[in-house]
């Protein structure tokens, strides 16, 4: 008599849960290092023999052909991202996990503020433009982007003339 035998057992794939970082230093992202997101990395196991496991970032590209494939070196830039793992065994079949990845920038943007010396209109009043507020933050930066300014107080009348202190805020 003949039979046959088929494996339709899946590997089992366990994944960390929701890890949280914050971004490189000077940068709009966190890089996967070794040792410390080695665990980032799945456990994976199968009754027979694992082929290759692989994974993507939101949906986005596999990655890794082997059993050895590691998220090692993987940029992720600031927001929340879903790492999904795919273990495919030597038969074919195939399960996954998942967790996520939240990188946090909690960098302070590096602020200059300028001088600036404005002409009050006809009717002794004068309010910042953009562009005033421009010039006054220029030189602003933050590693994670755009940045967004304001100046407070932003509107001056004759009760004003002479130097004026204001705070310039930077987001």
């Amino acid at each position: 008599s003949t039979f046959t035998v088929n494996d339709l057992e899946p590997p089992t794939v366990l994944t960390v849960s929701k890890q949280t970082r914050t971004t490189d230093n000077g940068v709009n992202y966190y890089t996967a290092t070794s040792p410390a997101d080695n665990n980032w990395n799945p456990s994976v196991s199968d009754n027979c023999a694992v082929d290759k496991f692989t994974y993507s970032i939101d949906g986005g590209t596999e990655v890794g052909t082997n059993t050895t494939t590691s998220i090692i070196g993987e940029k992720f830039t600031v927001g929340t991202h879903t790492v999904t793992w795919t273990a495919t065994d030597v038969h074919g079949n195939t399960n996954t996990g998942n967790y996520q990845v939240v990188v946090e920038d909690h960098e302070i943007p590096t602020v200059v503020c300028n001088p600036q010396t404005i002409q009050l209109d006809a009717t002794g009043n004068y309010s910042l433009t953009n562009a005033d507020i421009a010039a006054i933050g220029l030189g602003s930066t933050d590693p994670n982007g755009p940045i967004t300014l304001s100046v407070s107080p932003n509107t001056f009348d004759c009760s004003n003339i002479g130097n004026n202190t204001v705070t310039l805020t930077v987001i």
